[in-house]
């Protein structure tokens, strides 16, 4: 979404803008957006919107303009106008409104005008000015008074960020084209003396003195006129330059005798720029920034590329090399080092190189290196070279080769970072995001082509994984294949065998590129270290999107100090992004070809032998967080942990489930590998024992995906007992899902394996579930209690005191769907009290939010208030965001019916919010549909607006 007020207020979803119609309602609009982020009350909008002739009927007004914003702002951006209890907040995320965006580019580009950063603090305060279309706030006629201060505000800021672009350029000497625009300024703000100062400067560089001080004569005169003072010290100062330039102007400057060395021609060694360069903004105004000349002869400007292969550092380098040519006027070197090659370019051979290039002829290169760096340092000491070091190895190779002082830059590209260079700009370039991949693809095959076939260009792409050369390859393929569709070829590239074969155009392949680096990797192991090719090739093992230092040792069978030293030495040699301290993430396709390596170089004893270490790594943790997340329940055994690779221990429930939160994509991943790689046993243990935080968290997708592999495998080894658990997970699922015919059937085959197996407590289990399941089936409800009551007797008699508990509670429910609340009251008291005793946390959240359902349900809004507010923060601190979403959505009822409404709403926000981050929207819309008629109760005289009437 965007969010723009530098001009008409626009809403942007997309390419799509979101008409936001009416006075007001632009009005309201607005002032959320000045107030992003931040809870206002009701009154403070009544104020900003009608000021203190707030007519009698503002509140309704403001609840019906609350409630056409959000239907104006469409689904995804109006789910972000939030009511709560305080009042209304609409969230806004980082780069979606222009005036913040405009706001922190004008404080970026003072902090770097104060470093003297001249091109840097340009760049920014020209992208900061280019986000005004036009004055702030206009189609908001009468607007509230808030947006007229907002204005004058922005207009002094926008004026200040002239002033500072200005006073960049006029410092990188682009004095003559700026006079026409600071004239312009000058005259639109005939008593600002920092424009007049600029105009004045700018002119009497350009060789216009008699001009210049016309203006300062100009100026002075309207100020001693209208305000009676005299020009302050930045026009004084401007004056004094220009009257000091003239009195100079007759003298000539003694010759020094010294002659310079001649060279036969500047060097323009800059290869060809590519014409579709895209995307990499920030990257360019960052590198202009640091590799701007300062001037001042200090220490060397150097900016360090580095990326794996293919991610377009060479071509980022001369784009930006071409944008800077001009400020290096003495020429540009450009030093090919192959260090990504078998033969690196050694620092003496590129050395001479560089002083062929600088006018010394062969026979005068010194032998020595350090006589050639010297000379090299003194040649270029006294110019403004730009010089390019492509493809460096490492630092050594890099640091014979940098000048001595500043007024030349130096910028490098490298596969590896060059941690040992000290006081350089390193900037790791990462894939492009989605739209600059698709703007690079369709710059090549035509954006004609590319928006005919949506789907498959973007299926394309995500194969791609936003890999510059990966995409250009595949746009060539196209480009030269007309009657191809981007659908054939994305079909191809979907198959991961195929995908690298089909990544290649002529003599440029992205497995080429890759193989480059992981060659140079050392592939054996010093002693009492790891082998960096060998931990690259089981890297591509593991299919999760990243993986912790800890799950990497394992899968390694390395010591975890060893370990990271082999991760470090990956991520300095960019084949491992390091994306959080002690986390690692391959790029898809490095990963790829990593796992082509394993398969080619591994023996699949080995491959099979280090999955079954990870896998391993994670089921003892696993087990460890699944003891806290469902304390006493029945689990399978394990066997001991690797005493190498210790799984993680958890001191609390929220550290437990934060884990299962960051590792759950690579719980599932190791669940489904571990079947296709011969792991059954580990399979159903990790499908075993990951169903209780998925239950917890409602991730269904995920849940089921584990489920299929956890039963496939089960019955793979001819394990009921294995097969059954699972069984019970898969109706757990079923029943959450919404699709009771299929969960009974699950639990029907599940109750035939346990009586098969003589399992009186795995009995006591589905009797339970089925009991739960024909609550919600009317005809069933009375087959529901007996179920019930016959669960209650065996749980009494096995000792089973948490599934008294559950089983009182379902009783209750039970009931209470029978509408025989006194009863259901009952039921949910014994279970309170049971939960109590055996301080099962859930069970007493949940007890007690039923509980308060059962009064709300009974119309008794006192007691349901009482207890659904108690239950809520118990919930929350055991994590069951279902119960905490019913509680929310039961709190909104009960305000709805006895007001008032800003509360109603505001639970009801948040209810329908959980329902969707667990991927639930039939219970979605059903909040939604509570709210929608909420919003249209608000202009009658229902209680929810007056708060009367409650029980």
């Amino acid at each position: 979404m965007q969010f723009c007020l530098l001009g008409p207020l626009v809403v942007l979803d997309g390419a799509t803008e979101r008409p936001v119609s009416g006075s007001k309602l632009r009005g309201l609009l607005a002032v959320l957006l000045l107030h992003a982020n931040q809870e206002l009350a009701p009154g403070t909008l009544r104020q900003h919107l009608w000021g203190d002739n707030a007519p009698d009927s503002a509140d309704a007004s403001l609840r019906n303009l609350i409630a056409r914003l959000r239907r104006a702002l469409g689904d995804e951006a109006g789910s972000r106008l939030r009511t709560s209890p305080g009042g209304y907040l609409l969230r806004v995320t980082e780069g979606e409104l222009d005036l913040q965006v405009f706001a922190d580019r004008c404080k970026q580009g003072r902090q770097l005008l104060e470093k003297s950063e001249w091109a840097g603090a340009g760049d920014v305060l020209a992208s900061a000015l280019s986000l005004w279309r036009g004055d702030p706030f206009s189609g908001i006629p009468d607007g509230p008074e808030l947006l007229h201060a907002q204005d004058q505000w922005l207009r002094e800021t926008r004026l200040l960020a002239q002033e500072g672009r200005i006073e960049a350029d006029l410092q990188l000497g682009r004095d003559q084209e700026l006079i026409a625009e600071i004239r312009a300024l000058a005259d639109a703000h005939p008593l600002r003396e920092g424009l007049h100062a600029q105009l004045m400067l700018a002119l009497h560089r350009a060789g216009r003195q008699a001009e210049a001080l016309e203006v300062f004569q100009v100026l002075r005169r309207r100020l001693v006129d209208e305000l009676g003072v005299e020009p302050g010290p930045l026009v004084r100062q401007a004056q004094r330059e220009v009257l000091d330039a003239e009195e100079s102007a007759g003298s000539t400057e003694p010759s020094s005798g010294t002659a310079k060395p001649a060279r036969a021609a500047v060097p323009r060694q800059l290869p060809i720029d590519i014409p579709d360069f895209t995307g990499r903004e920030s990257h360019l105004r960052r590198l202009r920034a640091a590799l701007a000349p300062t001037g001042d002869g200090g220490a060397v400007a150097v900016s360090a590329i580095s990326g794996t292969g293919g991610m377009g550092k060479t071509t980022l380098a001369v784009h930006a090399a071409h944008l800077l040519a001009g400020d290096f006027p003495d020429g540009q070197l450009f030093i090919s080092l192959r260090g990504a090659g078998a033969e690196p370019v050694p620092p003496a051979d590129a050395l001479a190189t560089a002083l062929h290039s600088l006018g010394v002829a062969a026979d005068a290169v010194p032998r020595d290196i350090d006589a050639r760096s010297a000379r090299y340092r003194t040649l270029v000491a006294d110019q403004r070279l730009l010089i390019v070091l492509d493809d460096a190895r490492d630092s050594a190779q890099v640091r014979p080769l940098l000048p001595g002082t500043g007024r030349s830059a130096v910028l490098v590209t490298s596969r590896s970072r060059l941690p040992s260079l000290v006081g350089i700009d390193r900037l790791d370039i990462e894939a492009l995001d989605d739209a600059q991949a698709r703007a690079l693809f369709a710059g090549i095959v035509g954006s004609a082509r590319a928006d005919a076939e949506p789907e498959a260009t973007a299926d394309l792409l995500r194969c791609c994984a936003g890999l510059p050369l990966a995409v250009r390859i595949a746009g060539a393929r196209l480009a030269n294949r007309p009657a191809w569709t981007i659908a054939d070829l994305a079909e191809r590239l979907t198959d991961e065998y195929r995908r690298l074969d089909q990544l290649r155009v002529e003599d440029t392949a992205v497995r080429a590129s890759i193989e480059v680096s992981y060659r140079s990797l050392p592939s054996g192991a010093a002693s009492g270290e790891g082998s960096p090719a060998r931990a690259f090739r089981l890297l591509g093992l593991a299919d999760g999107p990243d993986i912790s230092l800890p799950a990497a040792a394992a899968l390694l069978g390395e010591p975890l100090a060893v370990a990271e030293r082999t991760l470090a030495y990956l991520v300095d040699n960019c084949l491992l992004d390091c994306v959080l301290p002690g986390r690692y993430r391959l790029h898809d396709l490095l990963r790829v070809f990593a796992a082509e390596c394993a398969l080619r170089e591994e023996p699949e004893e080995l491959r099979r032998e280090a999955l079954g270490r990870l896998a391993h790594w994670y089921l003892g943790t696993l087990a460890a967080a699944d003891r806290l997340l469902v304390p006493k329940i029945r689990r399978p055994e394990l066997a001991p942990p690797d005493p190498g690779h210790q799984p993680l221990a958890f001191d609390s429930f929220s550290a437990a489930l934060q884990w299962c939160d960051e590792e759950r994509a690579n719980l599932v991943a190791m669940t489904e590998q571990a079947v296709t790689h011969g792991l059954p046993e580990s399979a159903v243990l990790l499908a075993s024992f990951s169903w209780g935080y998925f239950r917890l968290v409602a991730r269904h997708r995920e849940w089921q995906a584990s489920n299929t592999a956890g039963i496939a495998s089960a019955q793979l080894l001819g394990d009921r007992e294995a097969e059954a658990r699972l069984l019970n997970s898969q109706a757990a699922l079923l029943y959450q899902t919404n699709r009771p015919d299929e969960a009974e059937s699950c639990l029907v085959a599940l109750l035939a394996i346990r009586r098969e197996l003589d399992d009186a407590v795995g009995e006591l289990s589905v009797l339970t579930n089925l009991a739960i399941l024909y609550i919600d089936h009317p005809e069933k409800v009375a087959l529901s209690v007996e179920l019930g009551l016959q669960a209650l007797d065996l749980a009494r008699a096995l000792d089973r005191p948490m599934a008294v508990t559950n089983v009182q509670n379902n009783l209750g429910s039970a009931m209470e769907r029978l509408g025989n609340f006194t009863e259901a009251l009952g039921w949910y008291h014994a279970s309170l009290a049971s939960a109590i005793e055996i301080a099962d946390h859930d069970g007493v959240a949940i007890s007690t939010a039923n509980v308060g359902a059962a009064h709300l349900h009974a119309k008794e809004f006192d007691q349901a208030e009482e207890f659904l507010l108690r239950a809520l923060p118990l919930t929350r601190a055991v994590g069951n965001r279902i119960t905490e979403a019913e509680i929310l959505g039961n709190l909104g009822r009960l305000r709805t019916a006895t007001g008032p409404a800003e509360e109603a709403r505001g639970h009801l926000e948040q209810a329908r919010e959980l329902w969707q981050a667990m991927d639930d929207p039939q219970q979605a819309e059903e909040i939604r549909i509570l709210i929608d008629a909420l919003d249209a109760l608000d202009d009658t005289d229902n209680p929810v607006t007056s708060g009367e009437e409650r029980g």
